[in-house]
């Protein structure tokens, strides 16, 4: 076979791959994690608090990539297709890994389609030994060094130890979160707005809690569309907001989430961003800003987003936002309401908040 039928990645090799991974990790003959007790340290060490949510999927990716190809035909670390002629396209194989992941109720830490399009991996040809910020330096050099173990190990040994984080990371003893039904739908939905304004006005964890709370929004709404969260507070990332929305590939609506107070110039700033990339649709979660009202002049910064040619909405309370995004997403009050309590929590789980916040949430949502 020639080297550029070998570099060809299809969906169904791809595909094929993840089930083969899957059966695997449903054999309760093997034993994967006595066969590979680094490996098994390693996935704990992937799904703790203190290593970035991006780490265990991207691990995955490079597992798949080595399962499908040996090393002499794949460097998996070569995260393009482009980057050399053992270069492959990772982000395609990381929206196959996440669809899947959800379908097969595995919590690889993100549902985003788009997990390399997160820092430190964003715009990158190559996983190098560098990458990642001071303050996480600790952590991607354990990510780093089993991504180069990837690189050594077979393609039999790499679909084993896909098949173990899909067993360890599996989801099915973990209950939906389970809404009291009021026999009134709309009486559901208010009452998740409650709960959950109440929930975001009382907890951030540096923010991170807004940005889950707007994305869970947004998959509500937008559903079909490729809602992502970018990288909370970090300076480093290009893209403009906290939360994106986006048609095959393509973003079409940036979203800047705060949860404390902003003043006008803040969210002119954003207008500026958005304009400067030629962006049209925005929208700006200045989530405790209600008790400040003469912060922000609304008429001064909608004249200013006509005039740069963007539509901007702004929201300055969790309970207006839910109010007013919930207003036109598809589904009955309490079908709305239950996939809300789940999506929250699922994308608090991406953001990386503490497992004791995740759990307040559910009790909360549960039990009101």
């Amino acid at each position: 076979m020639a080297l550029t039928e070998k570099r060809t990645i299809s969906a169904v090799e791809i595909n094929l791959v993840l089930s083969s991974a899957h059966e695997l990790s449903q054999n309760n003959d093997l034993d994967l994690s006595e066969r590979y007790p680094e490996w098994d340290q390693h996935i704990d060490f992937l799904n703790t608090d203190i290593c970035p949510v991006t780490y265990l999927p991207v691990t995955a990716v490079l597992l798949i990539a080595r399962a499908l190809r040996s090393p002499e035909h794949l460097n998996v670390l070569h995260i393009q297709a482009k980057t050399s002629e053992h270069g492959y396209s990772a982000p395609s194989l990381g929206k196959l890994l996440i669809s899947f992941a959800v379908q097969q109720k595995i919590d690889l830490r993100s549902t985003s389609s788009q997990i390399m399009n997160n820092q430190p991996f964003t715009f990158k040809a190559k996983i190098e030994p560098d990458m990642a910020s001071s303050h996480k330096a600790m952590q991607y050099s354990q990510f780093f060094k089993f991504a180069n173990r990837v690189n050594e190990i077979s393609s039999a040994v790499a679909l084993e130890i896909l098949a173990l984080i899909f067993s360890k990371c599996r989801v099915d003893a973990l209950p939906d979160v389970q809404i009291n039904n009021t026999g009134d739908g709309l009486a559901s939905l208010m009452r998740m707005r409650d709960l959950a304004s109440k929930f975001v006005d009382s907890n951030s964890e540096s923010g991170k809690v807004g940005q889950a709370f707007v994305a869970a929004l947004f998959d509500l709404a937008f559903p079909g569309f490729e809602n992502r969260m970018g990288n909370n507070n970090d300076p480093s990332v290009h893209i403009p907001g906290d939360v994106q929305s986006a048609s095959n590939g393509e973003i079409w609506l940036w979203a800047e989430v705060k949860q404390k107070s902003v003043v006008t110039p803040d969210i002119q700033t954003f207008i500026e961003r958005i304009s400067a990339i030629k962006g049209d649709r925005a929208m700006y979660f200045a989530l405790a800003n209600e008790p400040y009202p003469q912060n922000l002049s609304m008429d001064k910064l909608q004249k200013e987003a006509i005039k740069k040619g963007v539509l901007l909405h702004v929201f300055v309370s969790p309970f207006q936002a839910f109010s007013e995004v919930t207003s036109f997403a598809p589904g009955s009050g309490l079908d709305l309401a239950t996939r809300f309590a789940n999506t929250f929590n699922s994308r608090l789980r991406e953001a990386a908040v503490t497992n004791e916040l995740r759990n307040k949430w559910i009790e909360i949502a549960s039990n009101g």
